[in-house]
């Protein structure tokens, strides 16, 4: 990967997704910290892996609340022209991977954390 000379991470998470023969979605988490075995389990649910460690993988709502109607509105007249009840992307989904983990697990004691994520497909 070519920027792996600029960012350099303390830790290395992997994720692979892959189906079976009956076309189920499952995702497989190896090398969290403080979990030995990898975390393996189907999409969209909630893995339990320990410790107080979970891991989820599958579509959700979008959380980005954006008002496009007030967005061109505004660029158009110059005025602002937002309503924060109307949300363009309500209803949408995105595709997410999430871990939850204390942060002591991941920062060694620290009370900050960086994150750096890259995403590639084989095949």
């Amino acid at each position: 990967f070519p920027y792996t000379t600029l960012f350099r991470s303390d830790h290395q998470v992997y994720v692979r997704f892959g189906s079976n023969d009956a076309g189920e979605w499952g995702v497989k988490v190896e090398d969290l910290p403080g979990v030995a075995d990898p975390v393996i389990g189907p999409v969209d649910t909630v893995i339990d892996a320990g410790l107080d460690l979970h891991v989820f993988a599958g579509q959700r709502d979008d959380a980005f609340f954006f008002d496009l109607d007030g967005f061109h509105q505004t660029l158009r007249t110059g005025d602002l022209s937002f309503v924060n009840t109307r949300d363009t992307f309500a209803g949408t989904n995105v595709t997410m991977f999430v871990v939850e983990m204390s942060l002591d697990a991941v920062a060694g004691g620290g009370d900050n954390l960086t994150l750096w994520v890259s995403s590639g497909r084989n095949g």
